[in-house]
């Protein structure tokens, strides 16, 4: 049955091919890829501009296990983290938030045992998705 479906699909994709249609095969892309869509990089960060005076921090690139997250790029606030902005189990001991967050969205996963979370801002929402009762995370 299987070989089956594989000579049609192959026969289903010859026909396509002959009558004109372009097929395009998309990959996972990464942002990395689409940079020239509103996303820049600012050392090892990398951003995404809303157009509106403010950035969404879509990733951390850097191997730094202390990371302190730029409060103003180019002019515009960092008002936003990504959840899947840093990556890396038990990887970073201390993540810096400036006071232009508003939220902060994060998978307890990425924190090294005894994690500071340090939050300049005073009205910044902070959770901790993956939080086990094994891992201590102090926020500051």
């Amino acid at each position: 049955m299987k070989k089956i479906k594989g000579i049609l699909l192959a026969i289903g994709f010859a026909l396509i091919l002959m009558s004109g249609y372009n097929i395009t095969v998309f990959a996972e892309e990464t942002v990395e890829e689409e940079l020239g869509y509103g996303y820049f990089k600012y050392e090892d960060f990398i951003f995404y501009d809303l157009e509106d005076g403010n950035l969404y921090l879509m990733k951390y690139n850097g191997s730094s296990d202390k990371v302190v997250i730029p409060e103003e790029v180019e002019g515009k606030k960092v008002k936003y983290i990504e959840y899947t902005a840093f990556e890396g189990e038990d990887r970073y001991s201390s993540i810096t938030f400036p006071v232009s967050v508003s939220s902060i969205n994060l998978d307890a996963n990425i924190l090294a045992p005894d994690a500071k979370i340090i939050i300049l801002g005073k009205d910044t929402y902070l959770y901790l998705d993956n939080c086990n009762v094994d891992k201590k995370v102090y926020v500051e």
